[in-house]
């Protein structure tokens, strides 16, 4: 097993969310799988409708404002939170 990378554990959490632009747009309906305070793992439907950076809405949770892209496997997403809080 590889040496984990990431600042902050994932908590596993099968959520639904969206992409929002940052034109406060919905983009595109997604499921998030895992979660932590510096980002996220994501799936779409087309992964190629999500912007390299966004806005991520989970129901029930406050919208978070700066959202990258990090990394893409087919229509799985890894994303980072950035920026302020």
């Amino acid at each position: 097993m590889g040496r984990e990378r990431r600042n902050s554990k994932r908590i596993p959490r099968l959520s639904q969310a969206a992409v929002i632009s940052l034109t406060n747009v919905k983009v595109v309906e997604c499921l998030l799988y895992d979660i932590s305070s510096t980002g996220a793992r994501i799936r779409v439907e087309d992964g190629e409708l999500v912007p390299d950076y966004f806005k991520l809405k989970i129901p029930g949770a406050p919208l978070i404002p700066r959202c990258r892209v990090r990394w893409q496997s087919g229509n799985d997403l890894g994303i980072e939170f950035f920026g302020p809080k």
